[in-house]
């Protein structure tokens, strides 16, 4: 012990570390330029050295761009192990954060940016969320924040929109929480599972910083090198100079009942107030925002925030059972596939999966799809194949009215519609393809009705028949592995079919 240098801080930005244990305890350590001894701890000496290499690329990037005004005083908290807050420059830490990947990082970086915000009084905590991730990928070229719970990491350009706004459930079993909501999460599930109004609000208004997120660092890196170096720079003058307008103040308060509007408003909101700053510099501060909004649209953010776009809908004809076998393996096996956008609809509600919580239909304007499954069987006998033009690519119809069958759809968020038909023997089924019976509608409104039973018209396979010349149809072959039917024809309107 006598060997050993005396218990202090080399760090330019941090000058006290507070370890309070678990019977609230307090041991100290102070910066070495402070010259203030303290007796030896091997907790507090492990903690120092931790904190150095954790933190020593952060600081260095931060103090390029603009050295800290006041040292910080980091409290490692033992007592409360998921604590996590920033008040200006101090740091209250919990345990687990110390030893989970960044985010000692991050907080430090949120130091900095509440050092150099200004004192407008508009809710900024969106910007300086994914502001605090983008100067961390700069720092450190990743952005692998690790849940100090579970060990889930983010992942960039995981979730679109709308894909992305979750209820309080959903936020809090995200790797994208913020970590100052950590705490009251694991709390939450250790006392009720009920939610509240109030809390899928925050939670919608939240579960938004991994879009925001994807979108910056996707603009910044598309820069080019002596771009994203200039931008770097003029981070901290950015951060100060974030303003709204007066109107566009007013408009960002307002709260709508639709969560898809009042995400759309929160968006646009995170890009003016960036945009703001370009008036003090517009180049590569403009440039970065204009790639962000390139970015955003191919996120799936359009104009009318009542469009949205996935790749499966899942539609049933009736209402929807949530304690179903049905919804619980479709909401289970959209959890697992988080990179596929899913939605199931019924007669009046739209879910966004995974998701319990359910959207009005005229929540959205338009709903579009790569693949639709319209399950039913009253809709299916007498089905107007014109309400899916512009809508859907293909269209599968299931010949089934209940909910209590076990549909294997992880083999259709995974490996697409085959897979689906070959792992799910059990049901009747009609595979269209939409643009091609959108091609010869007048040729359809003709020879076939264009409202028509297409479970019936299928269960004929006589490729003579008016019908099926109409498609031009030449053989109609029985594939073992899918245990369907697989016609062959000039125009591909009916893919497969099992009946």
């Amino acid at each position: 012990m006598s060997l050993k240098k005396p218990l202090c801080i080399d760090s330019t930005v941090v000058q006290k570390i507070d370890r309070v244990s678990q019977a609230k305890a307090v041991s100290s350590a102070y910066a070495c330029n402070v010259d203030r001894q303290v007796p030896y701890s091997v907790e507090l000496d492990t903690i120092i050295n931790k904190v150095s290499a954790n933190s020593e690329k952060v600081v260095f990037l931060l103090n390029s761009i603009k050295p800290f005004k006041n040292k910080l005083t980091l409290r490692l908290h033992e007592d409360r192990p998921l604590m996590y807050n920033i008040d200006k420059n101090q740091i209250d830490i919990g345990i687990q954060f110390a030893q989970s990947e960044n985010h000692l990082s991050r907080a430090i970086i949120k130091s900095w940016i509440l050092e150099n915000k200004n004192n407008s009084k508009i809710n900024t905590d969106l910007f300086n969320e994914s502001m605090t991730d983008l100067i961390l990928f700069i720092a450190t070229g990743k952005i692998e924040i690790e849940d100090p719970t579970d060990k889930v990491r983010t992942k960039l350009g995981s979730v679109k929109w709308p894909q992305v706004i979750k209820t309080n459930n959903s936020y809090c079993a995200s790797a994208w929480k913020l970590s100052e909501h950590a705490e009251s999460c694991f709390n939450q599930k250790r006392v009720t599972s009920h939610l509240q109004d109030s809390q899928d609000e925050l939670a919608a208004f939240y579960s938004l910083r991994p879009l925001l997120t994807s979108a910056l660092i996707n603009s910044y890196a598309e820069m080019d090198f002596k771009s994203r170096q200039m931008l770097v720079q003029k981070l901290a003058m950015l951060i100060n100079s974030i303003y709204l307008p007066a109107d566009k103040a007013i408009e960002s308060m307002l709260t709508d009942t639709n969560p898809i509007h009042n995400g759309i408003i929160n968006i646009n909101k995170f890009t003016d107030l960036i945009l703001s700053s370009t008036v003090k510099s517009r180049s590569e501060i403009y440039q970065f925002y204009t790639g962000i909004n390139q970015q955003l649209q191919q996120l799936g953010v359009t104009e009318s925030f009542a469009e949205a776009y996935f790749d499966y809908i899942i539609e049933y004809d009736g209402e929807i059972n949530q304690q179903s076998t049905f919804y619980k393996l479709l909401n289970s096996a959209a959890a697992k596939n988080s990179n596929v956008q899913i939605a199931l609809k019924d007669s009046k509600n739209v879910w966004i999966l995974p998701s319990i919580v359910a959207l009005p239909l005229k929540v959205f304007n338009k709903i579009q799809s790569k693949q639709t499954l319209l399950i039913g069987c009253k809709k299916n006998n007498n089905i107007q194949v014109s309400h899916f033009f512009q809508k859907t690519e293909k269209l599968m119809l299931i010949n089934e009215c209940h909910q209590n069958l076990s549909y294997d759809f992880n083999a259709l968020f995974e490996k697409g519609i085959t897979n689906f038909i070959s792992k799910n023997y059990q049901f009747s089924f009609v595979q269209l393809h939409i643009p091609s019976i959108e091609m010869i509608k007048e040729q359809l409104a003709n020879d076939l009705k264009i409202t028509e039973n297409y479970f019936e018209l299928v269960k004929d396979r006589d490729v003579n028949k008016k019908e099926f010349k109409t498609f031009g149809w030449t053989q109609v072959q029985w594939n073992k592995d899918l245990q369907a039917y697989r016609p062959k024809a000039v125009v591909d309107a009916i893919e497969y079919f099992r009946n």
